[in-house]
């Protein structure tokens, strides 16, 4: 239910006994409405609101959600709203759905987001947005960032943080619904935009509409003619570039081919997190591609990007960002290898990776009965913590726990000295134990024992 429906409270019919004793109605019911409370405290109550929940908490003091787009986003915000909104203006030159969780987001519905873009003022305010988890609207939603000269970057993929853009079933964001708003964008003399991540479902149907938008998307970045942003202290080149970012059709590559394009309509000479864009010969350098998750592109100062080294697969490239770790590098042999050619192993002492090449020489796994402990040789200097160790005696790789049953069941006269040294400490600890859990007991029975013998 909005927030600003109306809130009725019904009184019960109160009744007083005079001293004739004839009962009467004293006052009819009362009603309360929630636009009737004061502005100032209204403003009180959003202060202890998120960011976005303050958005749609303003949104609902104006209208219902079904209403804004009825109107064609031309209404204009009531007095309580923008009173809400005032004193958190700065908030909102930035909105990211992607860190709310799935449930709330995956329900917005265009007039909430349209609406809460007109109370913002967003074709004036808003820098960047990002939609993602919003995989219920159909775009028309966007519509109050027409004709926008401010925004700089916008994330239409739809996909949450660290997750990849296929998302299934398919989200419901039209390319006739989101195009004219971005042409509109685009041609504007002093349009500020700089960076778009396409939904999966556009960049895999690769319509004539959509490769259309991407050249005049093209045009539109070399026409900004922007410099290089490669450092002078790059660790390739000491001097600083000065090279203008430009490109026929490859700021996004927007070609149809028969089978489909890995990087087609992927923006890659601009960082998808800081929005710096590099020109095609530093790009080699200063850009990274994750290809196994999110599909985006990062320079090396904002996010490390790993490599498979593996060879599972015929011409195996596969890359992935230190956010979506689906290429992890082994912690001893440093070689960075995806899960699709290796299993990784963990060491549940210190968390390190440790690839299969490493793992007979590094990692020690326990033996016993549906035990899967494991821990790497450097970590079994640590006796006061159950690890995983091989007897130099017996020869068998146990963790203390499965050590102890195994000394309880064979009888302590035939476990080896070393099997004896490595469970001593912690049969003393549970010797300790139990030596105070049999004191709580006889304390308990005395206490029961003087209870029985007070009772006649």
């Amino acid at each position: 239910m909005n927030m600003a429906t109306y809130i009725s409270t019904k009184s019960g019919k109160r009744r007083r006994q005079k001293k004739g004793g004839n009962n009467h109605d004293e006052k009819p019911s009362s009603d309360i409405h929630l636009h009737n409370i004061p502005d100032a405290l209204l403003v009180r109550i959003a202060q202890y609101l998120p960011k976005t929940d303050c958005g749609f908490f303003a949104v609902s003091m104006t209208a219902s959600s079904s209403s804004w787009e009825n109107c064609n986003w031309k209404r204009e915000p009531s007095a309580a709203s923008k009173a809400i909104l005032k004193e958190r203006c700065g908030d909102y030159r930035t909105i990211n759905f992607s860190k709310l969780r799935r449930g709330r987001v995956t329900a917005f519905s265009d007039g909430e987001l349209g609406g809460l873009l007109v109370c913002i003022n967003a074709i004036n305010t808003l820098k960047a947005l990002n939609i993602g988890g919003c995989i219920s609207i159909t775009g028309a939603g966007l519509e109050p960032l027409r004709d926008s000269s401010v925004l700089e970057r916008v994330d239409l993929s739809l996909a949450k943080q660290q997750e990849s853009p296929a998302i299934a079933p398919e989200p419901s964001i039209l390319e006739s619904a989101v195009i004219p708003i971005l042409d509109s964008i685009i041609e504007q003399e002093e349009s500020s935009l700089k960076h778009i991540q396409f939904p999966k479902k556009w960049r895999n149907a690769q319509t004539q509409n959509f490769s259309g938008f991407l050249q005049r998307y093209n045009r539109f970045l070399n026409s900004k003619m922007m410099c290089c942003s490669r450092p002078s202290n790059s660790q390739y080149l000491q001097e600083r570039c000065t090279a203008v970012c430009w490109g026929e059709n490859s700021w996004v590559p927007c070609e149809r081919r028969n089978g489909g394009q890995p990087n087609f309509g992927i923006q890659k000479y601009t960082c998808y997190q800081c929005a710096k864009s590099f020109c095609p010969p530093c790009n080699k350098h200063m850009m990274n591609f994750c290809m196994s998750s999110c599909e985006k592109y990062y320079c090396i100062d904002c996010v490390g990007v790993n490599y498979c080294d593996g060879d599972a697969r015929d011409l195996h490239i596969e890359s992935s960002c230190v956010n979506c770790e689906k290429v992890i590098q082994c912690a001893f042999c440093e070689t960075p290898q995806c899960i699709e050619c290796i299993t990784f192993s963990h060491c549940g002492v210190c968390n390190r990776d440790c690839c299969n090449d490493c793992r007979n020489h590094t990692l020690l796994s326990c033996e016993g009965k549906d035990c899967y402990k494991s821990n790497c040789r450097e970590c079994t200097t640590d006796s006061s913590r159950d690890i995983v160790d091989k007897c130099d005696e017996c020869w068998r790789t146990l963790c203390t726990d499965c050590l102890l049953k195994k000394c309880k069941t064979q009888g302590w006269a035939n476990s080896c000295a070393f099997c004896a040294r490595r469970v001593a400490p912690f049969l003393a600890i549970e010797v300790g134990r139990l030596s105070k859990k049999v004191k709580r007991l006889e304390t308990l029975l005395e206490g029961r024992k003087k209870n029985d013998d007070a009772v006649p």
